[in-house]
């Protein structure tokens, strides 16, 4: 993946496990997001007692550029459902034309 593609913020989200941290970052960004890292921490406690493990993934969000071949697509079916010629006439004028 190319380094331009990628924001430069790390960010960082922590949950009870990777399974659940992953479920938070589809939940907000889709699939716009590259994980860079988990690490097992120790949440606090009281006085060094009862702490819970917790997972910390860092992670950056891509760019949410599109491909050219993505605006055409779009680009095109705007097109065509905002005209107001028939399609279907044009072709069958086309087709007795070239017979």
């Amino acid at each position: 993946m190319a380094d331009n593609e990628l924001n430069t913020n790390v960010q960082s989200i922590t949950g009870r496990s990777r399974d659940e941290c992953m479920d938070k970052l589809y939940d907000k960004y889709g699939t716009n997001f590259q994980v860079l890292g988990c690490k097992t921490r120790l949440s606090a406690g009281f006085l060094g007692f009862f702490q819970k493990s917790c997972i910390k993934v860092s992670f950056v969000v891509k760019d949410r550029g599109h491909s050219e071949q993505e605006d055409f697509s779009t680009a095109k079916e705007s097109i065509i459902k905002n005209s107001k010629v028939d399609y279907s006439k044009l072709v069958v004028k086309q087709y007795n034309e070239l017979t």
